[in-house]
């Protein structure tokens, strides 16, 4: 058998169009690693965006019911039971890895024990603790503070201050 070979015959060679395979195989599998590391950090910070959101959502709830409080007649470090001048009495509770108003879940997914932080805490002007044997009048603020467990292991704290409305204390900010 003759081969013959002609003047301006063209073409790849078998080694050639395997290394350009096997090149554009490399890049193809760095692009789909890059593609899915993209996708799983837009999808962490939605979920986190969303929890944020709910947790958001959650502070401004218990702010509203707790800045025009009239009284309180029970003020633990999980639950807070109080009076608005519309009526009552209203509940706010941290109850496993929930918090409940009125028996109803507000927001669920906290961290276990609420991340090791006290859930509500209640202030006079000086410093001191205030509890229900004191005047609600001497209530200065209420902290408040929960964790919510994010992706099973990042703890995400949100906390506020609430200074009541119908106390005599005056609510201005202090210098320090």
């Amino acid at each position: 058998m003759k081969f013959t070979k002609y003047k301006n015959q063209s073409g790849f060679t078998l080694i050639e169009v395997i290394v350009v395979m096997v090149i554009i195989g490399i890049v193809a599998v760095g692009l789909s690693a890059m593609i899915v590391y993209v996708a799983q950090n837009f999808l962490f910070a939605r979920e986190a965006d969303e929890l944020s959101q709910k947790a958001q959502l959650a502070m401004a709830r218990i702010k509203k019911e707790l800045e025009d409080v009239k009284s309180i007649s029970t003020a633990e470090e999980n639950t807070v039971i109080y009076t608005l001048a519309t009526g009552g009495p209203y509940q706010i509770e941290l109850s496993g890895q929930a918090i409940n108003i009125a028996g109803q879940p507000l927001i669920e997914g906290l961290a276990s024990d609420n991340g090791g932080h006290t859930f509500l805490a209640y202030k006079q002007a000086d410093g001191n603790s205030w509890t229900t044997s004191n005047s609600i009048n001497d209530l200065a603020q209420i902290q408040i503070v929960f964790v919510l467990d994010f992706q099973g292991g990042t703890n995400l704290k949100f906390e506020t201050t609430i200074n009541p409305r119908r106390t005599t204390v005056l609510s201005v900010p202090r210098l320090n």
